[in-house]
């Protein structure tokens, strides 16, 4: 396996996930960005302290390049992680699958519909395995509420209401709508949407939104929004991806589902397994938040199970059996669809209807 670029941090759990399965060997990593590039030698040589564990567990050395074409030139490369920057996804995706190189690819695949049909069809022509970084559907508690609901312990779902907050520190590219392609809604309505989808098992038939920038009123994309969804077989489903939470808050943020059926009801965190710490340091609206540079009094140790991990192994066993990877390319686009709906519903001010894979459309 290789890895093309830490833009988002995600790509860390992608390669430590990587480096702790015995049927993966991690070989090579494609950073263009210098600085982003010296934190990753650093932490793939064990001189990160957190990593150190990890990178006593490498096969052997890991080449960096700064072109990601030469790793994918390597013939010793199977599959490859992309966690580049929202608008390079489609570049990268696309090279990956023209190579022949298995792609797992960061959320949300695209932004906009026409780059994530491309890249889907891309792997689609060249044969390869398109897994999408949705790892909420690996965690124990989603995987035993699915299997309560799917039992009907709960009767027939009504509707659901899912959270996936963040504290309101996001910087860099995300903040960048030539790079991102939003705000808040492009980067987290996805994953309390999959996990609707995944849970009812039917598509989002029709979104309204509401979404504005508030939290932070100096930056460019959205920072908070709630959708209503409305299911084919007319469940109803609510979403709050808002990155408003306060600085000091004692969790980053979290994603939470909660399932109302005929007969009762489930409702879990997937991010609340914390042993939490609170410190002493620069409060939310000192001189350290204003200069962005934020020391969050909280320390953490999760004791949730690794979704990393368990996706990544999806990942990897889809390829040595010749199947499907259990998150695919279509969960990703349709995560797109809605994320597209939902940004038109918020303009319009109206129920917007939600795309159909090319193809799929009945």
């Amino acid at each position: 396996m290789g890895a093309i670029s830490f833009d988002h941090g995600h790509q860390y759990g992608w390669t430590g996930a990587a480096m702790q399965l015995p049927m993966v060997e991690l070989v090579a990593v494609a950073e263009p960005d210098p600085i982003q590039r010296k934190a990753v030698a650093e932490r793939l040589t064990g001189k990160d302290a957190p990593m150190r564990r990890l990178a006593d567990k490498l096969q052997g050395p890991v080449q960096l390049y700064d072109d990601y074409h030469d790793l994918l030139a390597r013939d010793d490369i199977e599959a490859v992680t992309i966690s580049s920057a929202n608008y390079l996804h489609r570049e990268h995706a696309e090279a990956a699958a023209a190579a022949g190189k298995h792609v797992f690819l960061e959320k949300p695949i695209a932004t906009n519909l026409d780059d994530a049909t491309a890249i889907v069809r891309a792997c689609e022509r060249a044969g390869v395995e398109f897994c999408v970084a949705y790892p909420c559907r690996f965690s124990a508690a989603a995987i035993e509420a699915k299997e309560m609901v799917d039992r009907g312990d709960i009767g027939e779902i009504v509707s659901m209401h899912a959270t996936n907050h963040l504290r309101k520190g996001t910087e860099g590219w995300f903040i960048d709508p030539a790079k991102s392609g939003g705000g808040t809604i492009r980067d987290h309505i996805v994953h309390g949407t999959d996990l609707m989808r995944w849970f009812s098992g039917v598509e989002v038939d029709e979104i309204y939104a509401e979404a504005d920038t508030l939290a932070r009123p100096d930056i460019q994309v959205d920072d908070v929004a709630m959708l209503l969804e409305k299911f084919e077989n007319g469940i109803v489903g609510s979403c709050d991806p808002s990155w408003n939470r306060p600085m000091t808050s004692s969790k980053w943020g979290d994603v939470v589902l909660r399932v109302l059926g005929t007969d009762g009801a489930i409702d879990f965190d997937l991010t609340g397994a914390y042993l939490t710490r609170t410190l002493a340091g620069a409060a939310e609206g000192g001189e350290a938040w204003e200069s962005a540079k934020v020391v969050t009094p909280i320390q953490q140790i999760s004791y949730a199970e690794s979704m990393d991990v368990f996706l990544i192994e999806d990942f990897a066993e889809s390829i040595l059996e010749g199947r499907r990877p259990l998150v695919t390319g279509i969960d990703g686009w349709y995560g797109v669809a809605c994320i597209e709906a939902a940004y038109q519903s918020a303009r319009e001010h109206r129920m917007i209807e939600v795309a159909r894979y090319p193809g799929n459309e009945a």
